[in-house]
């Protein structure tokens, strides 16, 4: 037995020997040769070849290898090399060259720097290889044995630290990958190539490995319907300048992610390179600008490639923190994103999809509580509150069916579910339900409540079905609950509070049940109904016992009494018109007391549209009388101004002074009657004051000035004389009491036209009538009773005579009716004001009289004529004349004072 394995050892070593001779043999023989085996190459793959050394290799079977070795590229795509390599070896099949065949087992390239050109017809480079032979294939007959579709066909690949550049005329393609590390086996175009590949891509080191198989791929060399299977794994890959080199790439990355750093990626590819699906994906990158990875994706994408309805997706997906305004530039969300909106800080997004664009579920979870969010003026979450949205959704082209949403925003934790549909008119079902809600916080979140300083709970649960369009609202029906409410109005002094509140929604109403409010110490109760949202159509009414004034508005501080409504009852209806509030109401009030003015009965009713109050009609019973009035408040300008057109009838003239001014006493009395338009401007009494102008007529009945006599005034006036009574006999003065035994003016009729202007009330045409004279004239009075008047006495005829009888120069005062007149001023403030004759029209007038009949005339039955002396007694002797003694003072009786007076008024 050893005998034998001696004899096959040595036969073994002789065929060894053999072959190594053989080998260097060859080895001399193709050195020698070398010329005619590169021209044999270059014929058969038609390009021009070089190489610096050729010799015969055993590593890896029998082979040849080439030093520095070049391959031209096809004139027709570049003139420089299409294949450079430190060293080429081809590895054949040892027995097919016994019978004269060449099968290329393995070709092994060391850095290698291979130039791949397609130009602008879609051609490669390396697919002219051997066109000669091609050539010829094409040209022989029918039935003639086929030729090799190449020249070479390698079955191994093998590339070590090469270089590959792909530049592609036809889609702009210019790109280097180096440190390609490749193997592929079982090349050829009847079966699957199995591929590994290692290679920095924009890199200086290795960041892409691919392991897997393609094919088979055609002669032609298309990859587009090629078979693709394996494994994929980049590290640290440079996205845009990928995008620089391979524009391609572009169609398959959507617009605007702004992917700003490296990108880390693992993926098992299956498909064909048309239609590639990834499985296993787990992809991180740095999205919208970031400078730090914000994006993770793991799952499944596919296929992809020109048919985007039909990718699909399934996996868990993470972004941020990222910014709004990089989102912006993402067209998917560029045209769904309010142009109102702005965000401050970061916000992050978690999700979880499966399906296609035309059919998803979506699992997505929104945090923005690091965020300062704005939405116009309507809207603002400051940073560091509570921010949280997520939604358990189906997305269809038709609906979109929410299983699952909610929202957490400052106190408010917020649940609902429904569906939506897609289109023009989109129809909602939603039901929403919150847990109690503290509304302490919200006006820094929502303006609109800044004013309000709300406190207490919310609570809210609603469905909303319907369709959704402008002008329309779908229909809701539910509640929204408040406990312990507070409420600070700006248009009321004091907060409104309520234990509780409830607003029932039905359809396109809500309805507030009759609710116990307090504002102040005024006890009110409310009810409102909403008829419609849009356009809003709002009734509402209120009542309360007492309803003080200084709850609803500031005190002006100048009033006695306090200011309260009793019995109150408001009705009313607010509505909105092309785009503006329009309001209608009335008001009742049973009694009660404003600006120290007590009534009963009042009656108001009211509207307002485009920021102006009408007073449609105004109605209540003061100072023993009523008052009626229409008018208008117009808060559109400022200060606000007013127009009031009022009816006083029957109304107590004291009273009435009295309510106009604190300070003023009862100085008149009568019943008052005024037709008076009145307008104005302000929000106070003292404001309204300084602007007050009006016009119209008044009248007082059976009236009195106090503790002003006019008449006896007037006339004690013309002497200087305190009282004229001492003139006058008993018997006269019982017969005019009212002139001469009252200590006031009392009338029968006052009547005048009113103007009111800069702080006073002037009266034209007025006329004064008693029972025994009467004035007319003009002048004006203020509201603290302060007069300026000039007037004229008119005695009756027969109170004229009985004065002239009594005071026989009065009769030079005689008008062409026999009627004592006497032109007067009266000024001052009542009480404090006397009537002030016209003394140099009365001295006219008496003067006239003196040329006409002399003073003796004037002053014949003034005084009594002394009684004649009587008769002499009997003569006397005369008497020594006594010592003489003082002659007392002479006493000035009334009738001397008179004559004194007149002649001082005559002398003038």
């Amino acid at each position: 037995m050893r005998r034998k394995l001696t004899i096959v050892a040595v036969i073994f070593l002789i065929l060894g020997a053999l072959m190594a001779f053989a080998l260097l043999n060859l080895d001399s023989l193709v050195k020698r040769n070398k010329d005619y085996i590169l021209a044999q190459a270059e014929q058969a793959l038609g390009r021009k070849v070089a190489v610096d050394d050729i010799g015969v290799t055993l590593w890896g079977g029998i082979g040849v290898r080439l030093q520095n070795f070049a391959l031209a590229d096809d004139k027709a795509f570049s003139q420089k090399d299409a294949l450079r390599a430190a060293d080429l070896q081809v590895n054949v099949e040892f027995f097919p060259l016994l019978w004269k065949e060449v099968r290329v087992k393995r070709l092994i390239l060391r850095e290698p720097v291979i130039r791949v050109i397609r130009n602008k017809q879609g051609e490669l480079n390396f697919a002219t290889l051997g066109g000669a032979r091609q050539e010829k294939a094409k040209k022989a007959p029918p039935g003639a044995p086929s030729a090799v579709a190449a020249p070479l066909l390698v079955s191994d690949i093998k590339v070590a630290d090469g270089e590959i550049h792909y530049v592609d005329n036809k889609d702009g393609t210019d790109l280097r990958v180096k440190a390609i590390d490749l193997k592929v086996n079982d090349l050829g175009f009847d079966r699957s190539v199995s591929i590994e590949l290692a290679a920095a891509v924009n890199a200086d080191r290795q960041n892409v490995k691919i392991d897997g198989k393609v094919g088979p791929v055609p002669p032609t060399l298309d990859l587009s319907g090629a078979a693709v299977e394996g494994e994929i794994e980049v590290r640290a890959l440079n996205i845009t300048a990928l995008e620089r080199s391979l524009p391609q790439i572009k169609q398959y990355l959507p617009q605007g992610l702004g992917i700003s750093g490296p990108v880390q990626a693992k993926a098992t590819v299956s498909g064909t390179a048309q239609a590639l699906t990834l499985s296993g994906v787990d992809v991180r990158a740095a999205l919208f600008g970031a400078d730090q990875p914000n994006f993770q994706f793991s799952g499944r994408v596919g296929p992809v490639g020109k048919r985007t309805k039909d990718l699909s997706v399934k996996g868990d997906m993470t972004l941020g923190p990222v910014t709004l305004a990089n989102l912006k530039r993402f067209p998917p969300l560029a045209g769904t994103l309010p142009k109102d909106l702005s965000v401050e800080g970061p916000f992050s997004l978690s999700t979880q999809v499966d399906g296609t664009l035309e059919k998803l579920a979506l699992k997505a979870n929104l945090e923005a509580t690091a965020s300062d969010i704005r939405y116009g003026s309507s809207f603002r979450k400051p940073k560091g509150v509570p921010l949280v949205l997520s939604t358990d959704a189906r997305v269809t082209t038709q609906e979109i069916t929410l299983q699952k949403a909610g929202m957490k925003l400052h106190t408010m934790e917020l649940t609902g579910n429904g569906a939506m549909t897609r289109g023009k008119t989109p129809t909602v079902r939603l039901t929403l339900d919150s847990s109690r809600t503290d509304l302490g916080g919200w006006e820094n979140i929502l303006p609109l409540l800044e004013p309000y300083n709300l406190a207490g709970d919310m609570e809210v649960h609603t469905r909303i079905q319907g369709n959704m369009s402008q002008g329309q609202l779908p229909d809701i029906n539910g509640s929204l609950e408040f406990t312990g409410l507070r409420a600070a109005l700006p248009q009321l002094a004091q907060p409104v509070t309520a234990q509780g509140a409830t607003v029932t929604f039905t359809g396109q109403r809500a309805t507030l049940a009759e609710t116990a409010l307090r504002v102040g110490k005024s006890d009110v109760r409310l009810a409102a109904q909403i008829e419609r949202f849009t356009p809003l159509a709002l009734t509402y009414r209120l009542s309360a016992p007492q309803l003080w004034v200084a709850d609803i508005r500031k005190a002006s501080g100048s009033t006695k009494k306090p200011e309260v409504l009793r019995d109150v009852a408001d009705t009313g209806r607010i509505s909105t018109k092309n785009g503006s509030l329009v309001y209608q109401g009335r008001f009742l009030s049973a009694q009660g007391t404003i600006a120290d003015i007590d009534y009963t009965q009042l009656e108001a009713l009211v509207s307002m549209a485009n920021q102006v109050l009408t007073i449609e009609s105004l109605k209540l019973r003061a100072y023993n009388g009523t008052l009626t009035g229409t008018g208008q408040y117009d808060f559109q300008k400022t200060p606000p101004r007013f127009t009031l057109n009022s009816q006083f009838r029957d109304m107590d003239v004291s009273q009435l002074f009295h309510a106009t001014s604190s300070t003023a006493t009862k100085h008149i009395r009568g019943g008052a009657s005024l037709d008076l338009n009145l307008a104005g401007s302000g929000n106070e009494w003292q404001d309204i004051q300084r602007t007050l102008t009006g016009q119209g007529k008044a009248e007082v009945v059976k009236g009195a000035l106090l503790d002003v006599n006019i008449a006896e005034g007037a006339l004690t006036g013309l002497t200087g004389v305190p009282g004229l009574s001492v003139f006058i006999s008993p018997t006269m003065q019982s017969k005019y009491r009212g002139v001469f035994r009252t200590q006031n003016t009392e009338f029968g009729q006052l009547k005048g036209a009113v103007k009111i202007r800069e702080g006073k009330i002037h009266l034209d045409d007025l006329l004064i009538t008693a029972t025994d004279w009467g004035a007319v004239g003009k002048g004006w009075v203020t509201l603290d009773q302060t007069v300026g008047l000039q007037a004229q006495l008119v005695f009756s005829q027969q109170l004229s005579t009985d004065i002239i009888n009594e005071v026989k120069p009065l009769r030079y005062l005689r008008d062409p009716q026999g009627r004592v007149t006497i032109p007067f001023t009266l000024a001052g403030t009542l009480p404090n004001v006397r009537p002030k004759p016209d003394v140099d029209h009365v001295a006219r007038l008496v003067q006239r009289g003196l040329l006409e009949k002399g003073v003796e005339e004037l002053t014949k039955g003034l005084l009594k004529t002394p009684a004649p002396p009587s008769p002499q007694t009997p003569q006397q002797e005369p008497q020594s004349p006594a010592a003489p003694q003082p002659t007392p003072p002479k006493e000035e009786k009334p009738e001397d004072k008179l004559l004194k007076g007149l002649k001082d008024i005559f002398g003038r």
